[in-house]
């Protein structure tokens, strides 16, 4: 979903892009249909995807067509009066404007109030006399005018209301230019008696500061230099278009809250009373601040409607404004809105999303979640889209809206592996669930000493993935990864170990990436891989590191008896990439191969290639390996084939393909072949190649552009490594290649 949705966490609502690892957020139990905290496991940024909105009781949710919401299901195929409901988690993309889907009524959050920043009222000040220069401080609240005032230390109900009066027609201004003192003013005119009277209340009890009533006929004014100070730390700036509010806001208590509202609806809302309902409406020019409203409205329980624009006529000029509408039970406002107070209606009946076409849902509902009909599915613009995993219910609020982790694998996949008896987790709960299988494997094929990058990773390694596959088990689908650097000066050691046994198959991916900072990062990850008597293993990565990463990894792999290796290598960021998986084909009949991508740009190098050693007869190696280089990036195939004594009609198939798209760039081959055996068979091709001349004609001739064309031919150039990814894999990588060609990354 879109980096800017506003997820509710235990101290109040962050974007989604901000959300860390270890934080917690509220989560549906899906059996209390309680809403509870738990624990973010890890954020993920998915690159730019299409977008769509989603429109439902008043909650807006800009999220991608995978992602998942919990719906409520009808099914009265007995043709009984009533039939029976149950809940299920779809995707957007099977969701129509006849489903009901979950939605957050109110956020168990009791809260705290806001303890504001201190603020020194000292001033100092420099003078001269017959004896030099000299400094004086002086406390601004002991001067004579300002010695009764209160200087609040934390929010309270009546600081929250003037806060949201503010929002609406509060603004602070200068006396004048000379003096350049500042006045706070409420533009409440005589005719809302109740309001200018409670502002004075407020401010007596606040400040113990007595607001005059004046000669204005239309404001009251706040004269206070100290008093302003304090309102302007609380967040009381901005103009109308530019006023916002503060995310603590979020985790004051109920009360507090409501009051910010109440005061927001006595500067820019109205009462409205028809035959059926009373509601509320909050007009504003600001929307990104009608939105923030909107959700702590949602967060204190009380019903809203969607935001809607309008078009008004002022000095001669139009304008668009936008409109809020509060509805349901406005009981809970009536202490904290003098406007509420003065014209709610209360009615018996009022809609609390606890049912499904008058048919009640007392069994799939509660004060913390129901279900409303959704409104509106609208196809938007590509965005930047994240996602989190949250441990535990796998499901977190957003915008009021109740989304599973698009993540995590589904309740049914997990299932099956677990019948299957496959382990997929983490590396850290495999050394605690799994300690005899990971002492068995874990080192004895890279061990510490093998290079300085093992040392390393062997020393501070964290996180990683482990994979074990049973006897005879069939993996039908990838098991996926994803690994990110989040800090930059950064270094990221994931341990992955994978174990297949005899006669199974498997299908692991890895994605990485990371955000561009200033300063380098360091990826040294290592892979150990065991196949054993007729297993196969499929490690396929699509590596899209920023462009200050250096990515030095090891990857190694022991081939038993008839066993079958790939690895699928797809290289296009980082600064510097050092990487050649290799296979150790040690029983007899095993096979490797590599397919290898690298895409090196400006400033980079991808130093990429293989390692096929051949111990056992009738083993057979591939390496096909495809560069790319441009505006002065570098690329090398660095490969070795071993044939030891003994490993008789062995065969071996190396070809390294390179195209140079400029004359800048540089491509270079470093292959390395030790045959120690008489009876083997061993081929190796190399070309280089630029884009064609003719090629591009005929392109162009097509009716395509010359961008256009000049990433056709690459991505064709490609196609032999490409057609062997999944699918969402391989136009995800020719959207990265495209990006490439037109300079956009990098």
């Amino acid at each position: 979903m879109a980096g800017d949705s506003l997820i509710f966490t235990h101290t109040g609502v962050i974007q989604m892009k901000d959300i860390q690892p270890g934080m917690y957020v509220y989560s549906l139990n899906e059996l209390s249909k309680k809403l509870e905290k738990q624990k973010v496991k890890a954020l993920v940024n998915k690159g730019v995807q299409q977008v769509y909105k989603l429109l439902v009781a008043g909650r807006e949710l800009d999220c991608t067509e995978n992602h998942p919401f919990l719906t409520l299901n009808y099914d009265n195929k007995m043709k009984k009066k009533r039939g029976n409901f149950s809940t299920q988690w779809k995707y957007l993309s099977e969701l129509t404007l006849d489903d009901y889907i979950a939605i957050a009524k109110s956020i168990p959050h009791t809260g705290k109030s806001y303890t504001i920043p201190h603020i020194s009222f000292k001033r100092i000040y420099t003078g001269k006399n017959q004896y030099g220069t000299f400094t004086h401080s002086s406390n601004v609240l002991d001067r004579k005018n300002n010695r009764h005032l209160l200087i609040p230390t934390n929010s309270s109900e009546s600081l929250m209301w003037l806060f949201g009066l503010y929002l609406g027609d509060g603004y602070i201004t200068l006396t004048s230019k000379k003096k350049k003192n500042e006045v706070l003013s409420f533009a409440i005119p005589k005719t809302q008696p109740n309001i200018r009277k409670r502002i004075q209340r407020s401010f007596k009890e606040v400040f113990n500061y007595s607001v005059s009533e004046g000669s204005e006929q239309f404001r009251l004014r706040i004269y206070s230099q100290p008093i302003i100070t304090q309102c302007k730390a609380l967040g009381f700036i901005g103009n109308a278009r530019t006023k916002a509010l503060p995310l603590w806001v979020f985790d004051l208590p109920t009360s507090e809250k409501l009051a910010c509202i109440g005061g927001y609806i006595d500067s820019d809302g109205y009462m409205r009373n028809g035959n059926k309902n009373s509601d509320i409406n909050i007009t504003s020019i600001n929307k990104a601040l009608l939105k923030s409203v909107k959700l702590l409205i949602i967060s204190c329980g009380l019903r809203v409607a969607g935001i809607h624009s309008f078009t008004y006529t002022r000095a001669s000029k139009k304008t668009i404004g936008y409109r809020l509408q509060i509805t349901g039970d406005l009981s809970p406002l009536m202490m904290h809105s003098e406007k509420v107070m003065k014209g709610f209606q209360p009615r018996k009946y009022y809609q609390s999303y606890n049912s499904h076409h008058k048919s009640p849902l007392t069994s799939h509902t509660s004060e913390h979640m129901g279900f409303a009909q959704i409104k509106e599915i609208k196809k938007l613009e590509e965005k930047t889209v994240y996602d989190i995993e949250v441990e535990g219910h796998h499901n977190f609020v957003a915008n009021g809206i109740i989304v599973h982790n698009s993540e995590v694998v589904y309740e049914s996949v997990t299932k099956e592996l677990t019948k299957q008896g496959v382990i997929f987790c983490d590396m850290d709960t495999a050394l605690r669930e799994h300690e005899e299988i990971v002492k068995e494997y874990f080192g004895t094929l890279i061990p510490p000493h093998d290079n300085k990058f093992a040392a390393l990773n062997s020393s501070v390694w964290s996180g990683g993935s482990f994979v074990y596959v049973p006897k005879g088990a069939k993996v039908t689908l990838p098991l996926q990864a994803y690994f990110r650097i989040n800090a930059e000066r950064f270094g990221q050691f994931e341990r992955t170990l994978i174990i297949a046994e005899e006669g199974s198959d498997v299908h692991y991916v890895e994605g990485c990436t990371a955000p561009i900072y200033t300063t380098e990062s360091l990826h040294a990850a290592v892979v150990e891989i065991f196949v054993k008597k007729d297993a196969h293993v499929r490690y396929t990565t699509v590596q899209n590191w920023s462009t200050n990463i250096y990515n030095l990894v090891t990857k190694r792999t022991d081939c038993g008896e008839k066993g079958f290796m790939e690895w699928i290598d797809c290289n296009i960021g980082s600064a510097v990439t050092m990487k050649y998986p290799s296979v150790y084909l040690r029983g007899e009949g095993a096979r490797g191969e590599v397919l290898s991508i690298a895409f090196a740009g400006r400033g980079q190098t991808q130093d990429a290639g293989a390692k096929m050693l051949h111990f056992a007869p009738n083993t057979s190696s591939r390496i096909v390996s495809k560069s790319i280089s441009k505006e002065g990036g570098r690329t090398s195939y660095r490969g070795l084939v071993q044939i030891s004594p003994g490993a008789t009609n062995s065969s071996v198939y190396v070809s390294c393909d390179a195209l140079i798209l400029d004359e800048e760039s540089r491509s270079d081959t470093y292959p390395v072949m030790k045959i120690k055996e008489n009876e083997v068979e061993i081929q190796h091709e190399a070309t280089v190649e630029k884009l064609g001349d003719e090629k591009l004609f005929y392109l162009m001739s097509r009716g395509l552009s010359r961008p256009d064309a000049e990433s056709a031919l690459v991505l064709g150039f490609m196609e032999p490594v490409t057609k062997e990814i999944p699918l969402e894999y391989t136009v995800e990588l020719n959207r990265l290649i495209r990006l490439e060609m037109e300079g956009s990354v990098g």
